[in-house]
This record gives structure tokens, C-alpha cells and sequence, in this order.
């Protein structure tokens, strides 16, 4: 699209236009003198109102940087991040790859559908207009994106996309969402894009990727413990869809059936890179002090609980028609510490006290103090005192045990305990006895996990293992032989059978070598297994078994110890016919 002028509008009220420079690669902003005269300061910080170039009309150029795409700060919130951006690609793409789309006509294609209240002329009208949606349709949907998959067959893929593009676009953030509205008397559920009856509310619905970490359900549970400890956030739930869970969250820029006028802190401080600046940017908009207290509630929070996705989108203020500035509920809280990479990669987005990790209480400490909180230690707790039963919130919403397990772990070294859970190791702990194994490696390879190990009488090949399983092992929850039992069960079973066969043959050879009268033709040998092992006195059988362990142990590749060797052991007893009390008694060797 070329020349494309759009109007930008705010309560009703025209803002002014934008367009795009295809020379400068950049929009030009201008404000309306008539917006000007209202005096409502929607970007204080980047682009005020109460600046006298850009009252008098003067042109505001937009940000370069990747993160604005060439658009005004202020505005940039207005655009779809990656899960959007993937969902309009592909329906650029079904138009043969003939649809240009500069970041200012992508503003037009948000319309009235955008986060916050801004909307834009002009649009694409039966795009704005409530549908009926079905959720498992939507979510099949979602996962052929997601997945990179083809449509269905003698389906028309536009259709289908104009239908997501029309709940999926708006919101921010990597992970697939739709943005829907829940009729609260009947449950009925339409496309939340536009402004409906006041019997609906609002929600975003992050579909839940099936991806082996549980981040919805983490999600869910990083919910539960934040409302416990004090924090703002909006009502959220898990919603069943196709058997599988996904989060439900209402959202905070759809109040009483009007838009709130939202700005990240990205928007209103590009600059800002640390929890220093994201408090003086609440302090200059006028929040109220409370608020303050609470945003440092979320700051001890992410902290300790490991939410290092606290980037500078990731926290907001809200402008209400009146003029005042809050600081929105808080969002995205959820555990996303890799505890499968290397540790120095694992940074939180803003740094506090000039660090990015290894925060601890005494930073926390002092970073209160700084912002005059005064009962940081008591608030620091509080959250330590809810994060330390992580583990009980996380199977409550259905989290694995390995999982809750590992992850309590981990943040049991951040609150400098050990937690009653890490110290049960209840998932595995080392084997009694010696391994089976002559040789175990587990490896991780990107995002692949796997294990291969060595058998006697068996080859084996490398096999892909879980992630929660290399995580258990990462945390010394599980050791490398139980892993390699779990994964080799059935090699296992292969490799006791030929060890056991192999014993029977030895035995077989020894009796017909001293007692040669037992045996019987070839073709009867295997009668032989049976008949050794009835024939005689127990003696005879004793001595026999005590021969079949000195050659075996004599033979290459054949490892008689530890747990097999016990098994082995009673096996062979178990075929001589001797009782419990008759073992194969001294002189054995291990």
C-alpha cells in the first residue's frame, strides 16, 4: 500500500495522522491542534503535548530501532509482536506474496482492534465486527501456525486466517493468543476485538503450545502465588479446550465497556533498562504510592521466583480519560529460568543494582530503600514464605512431579534454603548397589535431549529422552542409572535373558562333560536345561553352579556384579532346586 494516510483516534477524539517515508524508511507523526487543546499527555516522556514544536504541528519522526519499526514510540504498542506478526505473514503470503505491507499500514489493518484505546482509520470494516468463535476450531487453527503445518485439504486457507487474523492479532508477546469476550450470563464467546454489550468481559486466551515444559500450567501457577502475595493482577484461570489446558487471563485496557489508554514501559522510555528506570518513569507519570509498593512487590517477585522474561514490555501504565496515570496489573509472570542450559545465560531483561543475576536480599534490600519502600524486608517474606511451597501450588495445577520438584529446587537456592521436598528427593536418588551399566552418557544437543548406554550381549542405540527427565537428572533427582533403566527396560530384559542363557549353557556343558551318563542326543539337549537342574544331590548341583560363575566371570564382556549378580545368583539356585537357606553359601567370587 502506497500514500497510506492514517488517522489515529483516541476516546472518539482525533490524535492526529501518521504516513509512511518509504525514503527514510520511517513514519511521520503530527498531532491535531484540536487534540492539542485537550491537554490529555498521552506520551509524556517521548512525545508531550506541552512540547512547542510538536503543539504547533511540527512532524515527530519514528524510532529505527527494531522493536518501533520505524514507528513513534507511543505507537508501536499498537502493532502485533511475533505470534501477531506471524499470523498477518502468513495471510500476506495467501495474496501470492503481492501484499506490501509498511508498519503504518499494518497500524490501518489493527483498526479499532489494537491494545489500549488507540484506533485507526482507515481499516478494514468486516474485520471489526464481533463473530461467533469456536474455540477447538481456533485452537486447530492456532497449532497448523504454530506448528508450521499445511490446511486441510479442499479448504480454503484465507477463510481460515482471516478468521484468526481477526482474534490473534492484536496482542503482544511470542506465544499464540486470541483475543476473545465471554458473554458472563450465557458463556457465549465472540471475537473480543471490538466493543460489545456490557454482559461480556474481556480476556486474552494464550493457547497452550504442547511443548514438553509446562508454561501454561507454570503460568497458572505463578498466578496463584503472586495474588497470595499481594500483587495486582487481573482474574485469571485455565481453560479446557480439546482435553488440553490453556490460560485465561481478563484483561486491564477494557474497563466497564471502554478502552484504558495503555504504554509499555518500552513506549514511554525506550531507554529504560533496569528496575531503577522503570520506578523513575512511575515516579515522573505521578502514580500513586501504593502503586509503588506493589510494583516492588512484583520486582521481589520476579527476583526470586525466576521470572527473567521482565523485559520492557512487560510492564505498563495506564492513562484514564481523566488525565491520571497508574501502573497496570501485572502480566506474564511465570517461571522461565532454563534449567537445561548454561547458567550465565540466564539474565533477567532489566537489571536491578547494576546486575542482571545472582540478585540477593541485600540488593533487594537496598533497591527498597532507594524508592523509600519501607517494609521491603517484611514484603521480601512474605513472597520468600508463598515461593517456598512452590511445589504445592504447581501440582495443585496439575505440573508434573519432576517438574515441580526440579523447579522448587532451583528456587529454594534463590531464598538460600533447602526446601523439605528437595531434601526427600522423592522422585529417585542413587541405586543401592552397583550399576548395571558399563557405560551411560546422557547428552543435550539444542533442544534434544537424550541418552545411550552399554549392556552386556546388547547393543544400544542412543534414544531421545523428556525434558523433565534430563532436568531430574540436571538436579541430582534422579541419577544416570535410574534414567538409563527407565529408557532400556526392554534392552534390559534382552540382556538378563541372554546372560541367564548363556549361565544354563555353561551349566548344561559341565554336566555332560563330569557326569556324562545324564546326558542325552543333541537334538534333546534342551531337555538338558531341565534335567540338570533335577538330577543329583544338591552337592552335585552346588559344585556345578559354583564351575558355572568361575567360567562366566572368566569371560569377556560378561559383568557379574552388583545387582545382577544377585539376580543371576537366585535364578541359578532357583533352577538347582535350591531353598533359600542352601545359597551358593562361600567362596563365591563378586
Amino acid at each position: 500500500m502506497e500514500n497510506n494516510i492514517v488517522k489515529v483516534s483516541l476516546w472518539g477524539q482525533t490524535v492526529g495522522e501518521i504516513y509512511w517515508d518509504e525514503k527514510r524508511k520511517q513514519s511521520c507523526f503530527s498531532f491535531s491542534s484540536d487534540f492539542v487543546a485537550k491537554s490529555l499527555d498521552i506520551a509524556p516522556l517521548t512525545a508531550s503535548i506541552h512540547n512547542p514544536l510538536l503543539a504547533q504541528g511540527e512532524v515527530y519522526l519514528g524510532n529505527k530501532k527494531d522493536l518501533y519499526k520505524g514507528l513513534p514510540e507511543f505507537l508501536a504498542d499498537s502493532l502485533p509482536d511475533n505470534w501477531g506478526e506471524r499470523v498477518m505473514k502468513h495471510w500476506a503470503d495467501h495474496y501470492g506474496g503481492k501484499v506490501h505491507l509498511t508498519p503504518v499500514d499494518a497500524l490501518s489493518l489493527m483498526g479499532k482492534r489494537s491494545m489500549g484505546a488507540f484506533e485507526f482509520e482507515p481499516y478494514m470494516e468486516k474485520w471489526e465486527k464481533p463473530t461467533d468463535i469456536k474455540l477447538p476450531e481456533l485452537y486447530e487453527l492456532a497449532s497448523i501456525i504454530m506448528e508450521e503445518s499445511k490446511f486441510p485439504e479442499g479448504e480454503d486457507p484465507l477463510i481460515h486466517l482471516q478468521n484468526l487474523f481477526s482474534v490473534g492479532t492484536s496482542a503482544g508477546g511470542k506465544r499464540p493468543k486470541a483475543i476473545i469476550a465471554i458473554n458472563q450470563t450465557t458463556g457465549e464467546i465472540k471475537s473480543g476485538q471490538g466493543l460489545l454489550s456490557t454482559d461480556y468481559k474481556y480476556y486474552i486466551l494464550k493457547f497452550n503450545e504442547r511443548k514438553q515444559f509446562p508454561t501454561t500450567l507454570l503460568e497458572k501457577t505463578y498466578y496463584d502465588m503472586a495474588i497470595e502475595t499481594g500483587i495486582n493482577m487481573m482474574p485469571s484461570s485455565l481453560m479446557d479446550i480439546n482435553g488440553i489446558p490453556n490460560f485465561l487471563t481478563e484483561r486491564f485496557d477494557r474497563v466497564n465497556g471502554t478502552k484504558v489508554h495503555t504504554q509499555t514501559l518500552a513506549a514511554l522510555a525506550p531507554e529504560a533498562d533496569s528496575y531503577e528506570d522503570l520506578f523513575s518513569v512511575a515516579r515522573k507519570l505521578g502514580v500513586p504510592n501504593d502503586e509503588l509498593v506493589k510494583l516492588y512487590r512484583q520486582t521481589v517477585f520476579n527476583f526470586l521466583g525466576d521470572n527473567l522474561d521482565d523485559h520492557n514490555k512487560n510492564f505498563s501504565f495506564v492513562m484514564y480519560e481523566n488525565g491520571d496515570w497508574h501502573i497496570s496489573p501485572a502480566y506474564d509472570l511465570c517461571f522461565t529460568y532454563d534449567l537445561t542450559g548454561m547458567g550465565f545465560a540466564n539474565r533477567h531483561e532489566l537489571s536491578v543494582c547494576c546486575k542482571d543475576k545472582d540478585i540477593t536480599k541485600e540488593d533487594l534490600l537496598m533497591f527498597g530503600k532507594a524508592n523509600d519502600i519501607r517494609a521491603s524486608e517484611a514484603i521480601i517474606k512474605e513472597i520468600s514464605d508463598v515461593l517456598y511451597n512452590f511445589r504445592e501450588h504447581a501440582v495443585k495445577n496439575g505440573v508434573s512431579e519432576v517438574y515441580a520438584e526440579v523447579i522448587q529446587k532451583k528456587l529454594s537456592q534463590n531464598l538460600g534454603i533447602v526446601s523439605e521436598s528437595a531434601k526427600g528427593q522423592h522422585i529417585a536418588d542413587v541405586p543401592d548397589s552397583p550399576s548395571i551399566f558399563s557405560h551411560i552418557a546422557v547428552r543435550k544437543n539444542k533442544e534434544k535431549y537424550s541418552i545411550n548406554a552399554s549392556l552386556p550381549g546388547i547393543k544400544i542405540y542412543e534414544k531421545k529422552i523428556l525434558q523433565e527427565d534430563y532436568m531430574a537428572y540436571s538436579f541430582g533427582l534422579i541419577s544416570k542409572e535410574k534414567l538409563a533403566e527407565k529408557y532400556f527396560q526392554e534392552e534390559i530384559k534382552q540382556s538378563r535373558d541372554k546372560i541367564k542363557e548363556y549361565l544354563v549353557g555353561i551349566a548344561v556343558n559341565l554336566t555332560c562333560s563330569r557326569y556324562p551318563e545324564s546326558c542325552l542326543e543333541e537334538s534333546e539337549k534342551e531337555k538338558i536345561r531341565s534335567y540338570f537342574f533335577s538330577f543329583g544331590n544338591i552337592e552335585q548341583r552346588q559344585e556345578i553352579v559354583h564351575e558355572v560363575w568361575e567360567i562366566a566371570e572368566r569371560q569377556p564382556g560378561v559383568r557379574l556384579s552388583g545387582k545382577w549378580f544377585e539376580e543371576a545368583k537366585v535364578y541359578l539356585n532357583q533352577l538347582a532346586g535350591l531353598s533359600e537357606g542352601q545359597d551358593l553359601g562361600h567362596g563365591l567370587k563378586r
